[in-house]
């Protein structure tokens, strides 16, 4: 499977408590976790029939001190992390973390948006991610990305001009208001 600008490739669990994350979300979701071998850091690989679809990770104090806290965090594919990352309005104020590189999987970076929604850039190494079932909904594989936002059309723009997504239908949710599509 390849990658391209703009896919979803992966998703990780920031977590305090990793142990119990691993004990919810198995028996939920029938996910089975393996350490990933990743060196000072507890990092488990969460797999579906035999495909690793998240990934979750232990959030040390350290972590916690300059401000990680649990969150589920979306990897979002690009060709070129350093043109993403120049194409930042305010890099100063929207990466969080990295770029760095890990062999075989590529270079990543914590971004947020102009919102504040953090996520990661992610330029992908070897074979793709089936993480995220774009065409073909199947059990424990994320199926469905949405983002809340008190800016809509702000947040729209920002991801259509980093990512290429286009604007598509738009639902009425009542009280929840306009919810508006993206198409990749």
């Amino acid at each position: 499977m390849t990658n391209t600008q703009g896919d979803f490739v992966w998703y990780e669990l920031m977590t305090s408590d990793a142990d119990a994350a691993q004990a919810f979300y198995e028996p939920l979701l029938g996910w089975s976790f393996a350490a990933s071998g990743t060196p000072d850091v507890d990092y488990r690989i969460g797999s579906m029939a035999g495909t690793e679809v998240v990934g979750m990770m232990q959030l040390t104090e350290e972590m916690q001190q300059g401000g990680a806290r649990p969150a589920w965090i979306g990897y979002i594919a690009v060709d070129d992390i350093a043109a993403s990352l120049a194409g930042l309005r305010n890099v100063d104020r929207q990466l969080l973390m990295g770029p760095n590189h890990l062999d075989g999987v590529g270079h990543m970076a914590m971004v947020a948006d102009p919102q504040g929604a953090p996520f990661y850039l992610m330029q992908p190494e070897g074979e793709g991610s089936e993480s995220f079932a774009k065409h073909e909904p199947r059990n424990g594989h994320c199926a469905w990305n949405e983002l809340v936002t008190d800016d809509p059309a702000a947040a729209g723009a920002f991801y259509s001009a980093l990512f290429g997504w286009q604007k598509g239908e738009a639902m009425d949710m009542g009280e929840l208001g306009l919810y508006q599509m993206y198409n990749h």
